[in-house]
């Protein structure tokens, strides 16, 4: 091989090596770059590593399940412009609002003018005075009252832990957690509540609405003293209507139901809301500083 040939297959070896040089290293400077974004899209925490981008998501999934819920508690008909605890004051003197929110009784009937209309009926236009409202029957403040209890202790005590500024305003601070899968399991099992509330909504609506039934025909007769056993029997069909209702042991998710739907579904309200406070809970008591050991 002459000097001349040797030169240029020199030559030629280095083009090859700086080129595959420069491929290398274009190959790690894509490499570190995809690092790099990798990084400041997963920090450690004291879960481990987790995803900034699926940590919004599960947080705005959260948010979302929890406007669902508080929407179902707020929902009103069109035009819903009832004041249940104004006619009863005008009607025995008594001002119940003090004593029970209106919001979670309307909350528990859907909002639903005709359902409301019928529980007037029932709780006002039955009872002859204000000791029959109080005391004397179920159909009066005892039936407003556990209404009322049955959102309070699950639909409402979700709310305000989450959302009351008198209450934890956990939905605030869960915007600092970094567990993933503690956000998804609240989100998981609000959606299971707002279901399982639908259904304990209907039930609801459908004992008031039967219960009227019977409220009608007593009305239209109560005044009539030749009719008394009809009134009897009227007023019976309307306590074993409301019984369902007036056996609720609201706070306690262990009460045996028998084969009361009602009761069922209450026992998973209110065993489904303890959850999802206690889980909330845990998830801020992460987020808190352990306390120095001396």
């Amino acid at each position: 091989m002459t000097k001349v040939g040797v030169m240029l297959c020199f030559f030629a070896v280095l083009f090859l090596c700086c080129r595959q040089g420069n491929i290398m290293t274009e190959d790690l400077e894509d490499s570190n770059f995809e690092e790099t974004k990798e990084r400041k899209k997963n920090k450690r925490g004291r879960f481990g590593y987790y995803d900034l981008n699926s940590l919004e998501q599960a947080y705005d999934e959260l948010s979302t399940s929890l406007n669902n819920l508080r929407s179902l508690y707020y929902y009103r008909d069109d035009g819903f412009n009832i004041s249940l605890f104004s006619d009863i004051d005008d009607e025995f003197r008594i001002k119940d609002n003090i004593f029970i929110m209106d919001d979670n009784v309307y909350a528990v009937l859907h909002g639903s003018i005709d359902v409301v209309g019928n529980l007037k009926k029932i709780v006002i236009d039955l009872n002859e005075d204000q000791s029959s409202y109080m005391y004397k029957n179920f159909n009066g403040h005892s039936l407003v009252a556990k209404l009322d209890h049955i959102s309070q202790f699950t639909i409402f005590a979700i709310m305000k832990a989450y959302y009351d500024v008198k209450g934890n305003q956990l939905l605030e601070k869960l915007k600092y957690s970094k567990d993933i899968e503690g956000l998804k399991k609240i989100k998981l099992m609000i959606d299971d509540f707002c279901v399982e509330w639908a259904k304990l909504v209907a039930e609801v609506q459908k004992i008031i609405n039967d219960v009227a039934v019977f409220a009608d025909a007593y009305i239209k007769i109560k005044n009539d003293r030749f009719k008394d056993n009809e009134k009897i029997s009227y007023m019976k069909s309307i306590e074993d209507g409301l019984r369902p209702i007036a056996v609720l042991d609201i706070n306690n998710f262990n009460q045996v139901c028998s084969d009361s739907l009602i009761c069922k579904l209450k026992n998973e309200l209110v065993r489904l809301a303890n959850q999802i406070l206690d889980k909330g809970d845990d998830l801020l008591n992460a987020l808190q500083p352990q306390n120095s050991i001396p």
